[in-house]
């Protein structure tokens, strides 16, 4: 019903003013980029700040291939939820300006934008 749609979009809103990642944990340790943000594991880190990691990939597809990931924990993009999207927002004019910055650094690259 109707009602119950209102409910859990009200349950959810309400998880993300609670748990400001949308997990109760900020760092799990079996988690690749939680250990990266902690120091824990090596990566080439191309900025980062209080809420943002940007990394390049360890395995690139491209030259410009950099992950941009949100230093509270998600186990994936499923736990998501609506009020997260300034984050993902974020996340992604985080990814532009870095793009753009080694984008300017190297005459000549190209762009290769997949969609996954």
């Amino acid at each position: 019903s109707s009602r119950e749609g209102r409910e859990v979009s009200a349950n959810a809103v309400g998880l993300c003013a609670l748990v400001p990642g949308g997990s109760p944990e900020s760092f799990v340790d079996d988690c690749v980029f939680c250990r990266i943000a902690a120091g824990l594991e090596p990566a080439e880190v191309l900025f980062r700040d209080s809420a943002f990691l940007v990394i390049r990939d360890i395995k690139p597809v491209t030259t410009f291939h950099f992950l941009v990931v949100p230093v509270e924990h998600f186990p994936d993009a499923k736990h998501l939820m609506p009020c997260h999207a300034s984050l993902v927002r974020r996340m992604a004019t985080l990814g532009r300006r870095v793009l753009a910055h080694h984008l300017h650094r190297r005459p000549g690259g190209f762009l290769s934008v997949a969609a996954a």
